[in-house]
Formats: C-alpha cells, structure tokens, sequence
C-alpha cells in the first residue's frame, strides 16, 4: 500500500489539516470503539506514519 507522500499528497497541506483531522475523528465518536481512547497528538503521529511510512 503506498503511503500518502509516495501518491503525491502535499505535505504542508497534509500536516496543517492534521490536528482537524484528529479533532474530528474523536468528535465522529468512532475512537470510542478501540479499547483506549487515543488523544489528538496520538491520532496526529497516527497520521505522520499514514504519510511516511512506517
């Protein structure tokens, strides 16, 4: 599976949205289904390793 950078996405764009991103992923309720709730610099360094890889 390519990683977001290596599809071109751009990378300023990418990680000035991130911290929404996050804020709206626990608003969506959809992180009260993993068994800890993670908090938004954990889904932010989620979404780092969505575009670099690792």
């Amino acid at each position: 599976v390519p990683t977001y950078q290596e599809m071109g996405l751009d990378e300023k764009k990418y990680f000035e949205v991130a911290p929404r991103m996050a804020q709206d992923a626990i608003a969506s309720g959809s992180p009260g289904h993993n068994p800890r709730a993670a908090t938004v610099d954990e889904i932010v360094e989620i979404y780092r390793l969505a575009y670099y890889g690792g």
